[in-house]
């Protein structure tokens, strides 16, 4: 069956069908024109094809289930709908779903005479028995979209992957008001994250963290905007381990953005039990939080900065074991404090053996609001990601040369005091207890 009058049009079905296939609108010009319209307008409507495509052309719009409701949630019942298809369904205009069950592959895509890409949008639960390929679209889970019963994820891939090539968009776009479930949960596959993944919210959204429910690999971008509330949560199965290869920014300023639009909130959480592997590039703004098991190796790289009033206690990175922690206890001319932890050795690593090999270095700085350099009265605390006994180790540039300071030693950190100011730092790896009358053991 073929929809594409040369007049616009809309279809209802009201009822279960089973056709051989079904083409939806036409491939033109640059825009989604939506002129061929199907929907569902009945509650558990089944839609079975048998043989051929379901293909969505871009002048179609496609409502499956109940796409968005009005009222609040609960103000009418849900509609549901439910596609079996025999091949994938791919979508050049739009495929809107709500309440709703696939059983084959989406595959969003431009078609080869150019124009606009394939767009879809996720709102209520909706279960994909199959992978989603995004190769050229736009990919939209919206939370909470008017959500019915048991919170369930809003787009959930069973037994599959979900795919984001280069090209491609997801956005987690959040409504006004709480929300609890996923925004995306794929189950027993992957999350291959080749394109741009970025949030989006009204400013009076919930705090809680978009969570992607999903095992990461991510080679593209991943970016948290500034000025909404909503971060970022990698949960997975446990035992997960994310791979970042590509780039996460946190707090990121995007459009008219300003840092001072920056609200405190969410930043980018590691849920407990999962871990992160990064071998890219992880940016956090300041005012974000971020938590969570890292592992920076390989060139990988950590920045983060954050705002500094009088003295106090204060955590760059992930809070946890692999946080550095600064300690003011006179803040002086200093009015921010940042960070970058580069996970490889430092490039003068050679001038200490036991600088040598450790895989990790940090630029840390003590500036004004301006961000020229300041100093006052302040301790350094690094975590202890090697098994030697430490010291942290300063280096200086005329001549070069690594200053290792005497340093306290607790379970999970390596201290020094009596610092002025800040500069680039290492933890030496003493593999002996030579030099044990300088430390203080756990």
């Amino acid at each position: 069956m073929t929809i594409a009058p040369a007049s616009a049009v809309e279809v209802t079905f009201g009822d279960d069908a089973e056709i051989w296939s079904l083409e939806l609108g036409i491939d033109h010009g640059d825009s989604h024109t939506e002129a061929h319209q199907i929907k569902t307008t009945a509650d558990d409507v089944v839609l079975t094809l048998s043989g051929g495509p379901l293909v969505v052309r871009q002048t179609g719009r496609f409502n499956l289930g109940q796409s968005k409701v009005s009222g609040g949630i609960g103000a009418r019942p849900a509609l549901r709908a439910t596609v079996t298809s025999s091949q994938p369904v791919l979508v050049h205009g739009r495929l809107f779903i709500g309440n709703t069950h696939i059983h084959n592959d989406v595959i969003l895509d431009r078609p080869a005479i150019g124009g606009a890409r394939g767009y879809v949008q996720a709102r209520g639960w909706n279960n994909v028995h199959g992978a989603i390929h995004v190769i050229d679209g736009f990919l939209q889970p919206v939370v909470p979209g008017g959500h019915y019963g048991t919170p369930a994820p809003h787009l959930r891939i069973i037994d599959h992957d979900l795919i984001v090539e280069e090209v491609a968009s997801v956005q987690l776009f959040a409504d006004p008001g709480g929300f609890s479930a996923p925004a995306i949960t794929v189950e027993n596959g992957l999350l291959d994250q080749r394109g741009n993944v970025t949030t989006s919210a009204f400013s009076n959204a919930s705090s809680a963290p978009f969570v992607i429910d999903a095992v990461v690999v991510n080679q593209g971008m991943i970016r948290s905007r500034l000025s909404t509330p909503p971060g970022l949560a990698f949960r997975g199965p446990t035992g997960a381990v994310h791979q970042n290869s590509g780039q996460i920014e946190i707090g990121a300023l995007l459009g008219s953005d300003t840092e001072d639009d920056a609200v405190e909130g969410f930043g980018l959480l590691v849920e407990d039990g999962r871990s992160l592997h990064n071998t890219g590039t992880v940016k956090i703004h300041r005012l974000r939080d971020a938590e969570g098991t890292v592992a920076n190796t390989d060139g990988g790289l950590i920045t983060d900065a954050t705002e500094v009033a009088g003295s106090g206690s204060h955590i760059l990175g992930f809070a946890g074991p692999q946080a550095v922690e600064i300690e003011i206890g006179d803040a002086g001319t200093i009015e921010r404090l940042s960070m970058a932890w580069h996970g490889e050795d430092h490039p003068d690593a050679a001038l200490n053996p036991d600088i040598a090999g450790t895989g990790h270095w940090w630029n840390l700085a003590s500036l004004t609001a301006g961000d020229d350099p300041a100093s006052g009265d302040l301790s350094l605390s690094l975590p202890r990601l090697n098994a030697g006994v430490p010291r942290v180790c300063r280096y200086t540039e005329a001549p070069p040369d690594w200053d290792c300071l005497a340093t306290q030693v607790s379970s999970g950190y390596a201290t020094v005091a009596g610092l002025t100011e800040l500069s680039q730092w290492a933890v030496a790896d003493l593999a002996d207890l030579l030099f044990g009358d300088r430390f203080e053991q756990p």
